[in-house]
C-alpha cells in the first residue's frame, strides 16, 4: 500500500489487472493535495499476498479483506476510486458495504456482463489466459497483454524504452497471483451488478476514455442506472485513462468532489 499524507477524509484507490499501487500515481498526485489519499495492492499484485488458494481471489474475499481495512474509518468518510479490475472491486465492495463511501468514481469499468453466453466466452477466455501465465511465464504474457487492441492508444503514446521499461515493471509481478486474479475475479466469473447500483445512494462518477467507445457506453449506461450518477469522457484516451491523460481524469474526479460536497 501507499500513503499519501492529508487531512480529513481519504480517497483510496484501487488499480486494475496487472497493475500495483503505484500504477494510480499518476491521478493521485493530482488530486487535492490537502486530501489523505490510499492506495491499495490488491491481492495477487504488487505486494500483497499472492496465495495459491483460488478463494482468497473470490470478490467477497477481496471484498472482505477491503473492509478489513476501512473498518477503522468512521461512516461516509471514504472517496473510492476504482480503474477497471480495480472499479469492478471497487463497485462490489461500495454495494456491500455503502455505509462506509462518500462517493464511489469507476475508471474504465465494467458492472458485469449481463448475456450469460457472452460471459460463460469470457469465463473461458480468462481461463485460457491464466493457463498462459503459468505455462509461458510473466513477461511473455504482458507482451502479449498490453499489445491487445483495447491498449493501442495507450502505446501509441509510448516508445519502444517506454515499452520496455513498463515490461521491465510488471514482469515482477507474480505469475501464481495474476492467474488466480483471472479465474476468480475476472470479468467473466463477476455477478453482475448493474441491478445493485440502483440501490447506491451515494454520488457515482463514470470515466471514460474517448478512444474506448464500448466503455464511453457502458460509462454512459452505468451513470444511468445508479441513483446520482454521471458520467464524463476524457479526452484523446483510451482504456488506460488514468496512464494516457492523468491530469484531465485527476481534474475530473476533483470537480466531481467539489461539486457533490456543495450541493
Amino acid at each position: 500500500m501507499l500513503w499519501i499524507d492529508g487531512h480529513g477524509a481519504p480517497i483510496v484507490l484501487l488499480h486494475g489487472f496487472t497493475g500495483d499501487a503505484g500504477s494510480m500515481l499518476s491521478i493521485a498526485e493530482q488530486l487535492p493535495a490537502d486530501r489523505p489519499k490510499l492506495l491499495i495492492d490488491l491481492v495477487g499484485h504488487g505486494r500483497s499476498d499472492a496465495p495459491e488458494a483460488l478463494f482468497a481471489y473470490d470478490m467477497a474475499s477481496i471484498v472482505d479483506q477491503l473492509l478489513s481495512i476501512f473498518a477503522a474509518y468512521p461512516e461516509r468518510h471514504i472517496d473510492l476510486v476504482g480503474y477497471s479490475m480495480g472499479g469492478r472491486i471497487a463497485l462490489a465492495t461500495a454495494v456491500r458495504a455503502p455505509r462506509f463511501f462518500r462517493s464511489l468514481t469507476l475508471l474504465s469499468a465494467h458492472p458485469g456482463i449481463e448475456d450469460p453466453s457472452s460471459r460463460a466466452e469470457r469465463y473461458t477466455l480468462d481461463q485460457h489466459r491464466a493457463e498462459q501465465i503459468e505455462s509461458d511465464g510473466v513477461e511473455s504474457f504482458m507482451r502479449s497483454w498490453l499489445r491487445l487492441r483495447i491498449f493501442e492508444p495507450l502505446l501509441r503514446g509510448w516508445t519502444t524504452d517506454d515499452f520496455e521499461d513498463e515490461i521491465e515493471r510488471r514482469r515482477k509481478a507474480s505469475a501464481v497471483g495474476l492467474a488466480n486474479s483471472l479465474r476468480a475475479t475476472g470479468a467473466g466469473s463477476m455477478t453482475p451488478m448493474w441491478t445493485e447500483l440502483g440501490q447506491l445512494d451515494c454520488p457515482v462518477l463514470c470515466l471514460a476514455g474517448e478512444l474506448d467507445e464500448t466503455y464511453v457506453g457502458i460509462a454512459r449506461q452505468t451513470a444511468t442506472r445508479a441513483v446520482a450518477g454521471c458520467s464524463g469522457v476524457i479526452t484523446g484516451a483510451g482504456h488506460a485513462l488514468h496512464l494516457e491523460n492523468p491530469e484531465q481524469v485527476a481534474r475530473s474526479i476533483t470537480q466531481f468532489l467539489e461539486s457533490w460536497s456543495r450541493a
